[in-house]
């Protein structure tokens, strides 16, 4: 699952950035949901991002069906690792909030 942060994390996680739940202890992701520290990413679907059109099919027949997805994955056939690397930093981006809303610097 990824997350998005809320507040700064003292490992190295800054506000407002995407990350894997499996770089938290279980109980401590359970605890920073609970809290609202943390919030499970809410990815529109890749088809309505223009910017994958070029693999969507791709994504579609791997089963990929959001951009948390696409980061989430360790293949894709018929992309190299290194497309799926690049693939995978724009889907970062795409999700990533650089300039948190006021409702998300609590």
């Amino acid at each position: 699952m990824l997350l998005r942060a809320l507040q700064r994390l003292n490992i190295g996680i800054e506000r407002g950035e995407v990350f894997s739940a499996a770089r938290l202890k279980p109980d401590v992701c359970d605890r920073l949901l609970v809290r609202g520290i943390v919030v499970p990413v809410n990815a529109p679907p890749i088809a309505a991002l223009s910017e994958f059109g070029a693999i969507a099919d791709l994504l579609v027949a791997a089963g990929i069906e959001t951009p948390a997805d696409l980061i989430e994955a360790k293949a894709v056939e018929g992309l190299t690792a290194e497309e799926l690397q690049a693939w995978q930093a724009k889907a970062r981006a795409a999700l990533v909030v650089n300039h948190p809303c006021r409702a998300c610097s609590r």
